[in-house]
């Protein structure tokens, strides 16, 4: 694998001898950057504690309370009116307070994190789905009796409340959304990946058809390593336009190099 990244890098006309390989090293040439441009969730997932303080302050600041009363008592939900109120939303997080008689997790789709509270219990959801649901009276007795249409005076005991259960509940299920959003960052990866290959795989064939498809295929996704650690890079350290620009460019150029190999090899014959 090192010496096809090195002959991409240096010398792209020289992919040609690595035209047959099989494709199953083809595949994990491509899963191996992959996994490089999924480094960046693996590290946010290993090193997520709790709510960030500017995550904090926007929940502070972006709060819609209920339209009428609405209060947890007794560890129960308990609201004036039967509806789903989005009582916050941002930062790939949401925060639902559900009155109406059952809780429908089909509502809350999408890879948004979903905090619903339904009853007597709060609700996470990832994709419509609950994973985990907490007996209000399992949490924090702050929690127990709550007015969700908190005073100015009774606001700090309120977020404070929040925060220290929504730490609880996204650390306990780490280990269900982390895996679920590094396998997507990866199949994501994956498929941008091989869509640009594909892409200039059927281009390139039509102007040289005497060279089988899966050929093409293989020296194509070689020679897109320099675009594969451009994407990476940029997924970390989202670089300036400018520069990722310009390392665009250079990428373009190795593929570039290795067509024209290609042609000239074929004219001579």
């Amino acid at each position: 694998m090192l010496e096809r990244v090195k002959t991409s890098i240096i010398a792209p006309g020289n992919l040609i001898k690595y035209r047959n390989d099989r494709l199953y090293k083809v595949f994990l040439y491509m899963l191996f950057f992959g996994v490089l441009m999924t480094t960046s969730a693996i590290i946010m997932v290993l090193s997520f504690n709790g709510i960030d303080g500017a995550t904090e302050r926007s929940i502070e600041n972006n709060y819609v309370p209920p339209e009428s009363a609405c209060a947890i008592e007794d560890s129960s939900l308990n609201c004036d009116d039967s509806k789903k109120h989005l009582a916050y939303e941002g930062n790939g997080v949401e925060f639902v307070i559900d009155s109406t008689p059952t809780l429908d997790t089909g509502d809350y789709g999408g890879l948004t994190y979903t905090f619903v509270l339904h009853e007597e219990s709060i609700h996470a959801v990832v994709m419509g789905i609950a994973v985990q649901s907490i007996p209000i009276s399992s949490l924090d007795s702050s929690l127990h009796n709550l007015d969700l249409n908190p005073s100015e005076a009774e606001e700090d005991a309120f977020f404070s409340a929040i925060f220290n259960t929504v730490d609880k509940t996204i650390e306990d299920t780490k280990p269900l959304w982390g895996t679920t959003m590094i396998v997507t960052n990866l199949l994501s990866a994956l498929l941008l990946f091989n869509m640009f290959v594909l892409i200039n795989t059927f281009f390139l064939q039509r102007r040289l058809k005497k060279v089988p498809f899966r050929q093409l295929y293989t020296m194509m996704t070689y020679a897109s390593t320099l675009l594969f650690v451009v994407l990476i890079f940029d997924s970390m350290w989202q670089l300036n336009f400018f520069v990722f620009l310009v390392l665009l460019l250079v990428a373009f150029r190795q593929t570039s190099k290795l067509t024209l190999e290609i042609q000239k090899r074929l004219y001579k014959r």
